[in-house]
């Protein structure tokens, strides 16, 4: 697997989880009523 590729796919997976924790924090936040 070349370079690119591999820093691509971290950014990606990056991408994904930061999004995903958002998403729970967001839902956290409205939960306790602080949004």
């Amino acid at each position: 697997m070349s370079i690119t590729t591999k820093f691509y796919l971290q950014k990606i997976a990056l991408s994904v989880a930061g999004a995903i924790v958002a998403a729970y924090t967001i839902k956290g936040l409205k939960k306790s009523g602080l949004l």
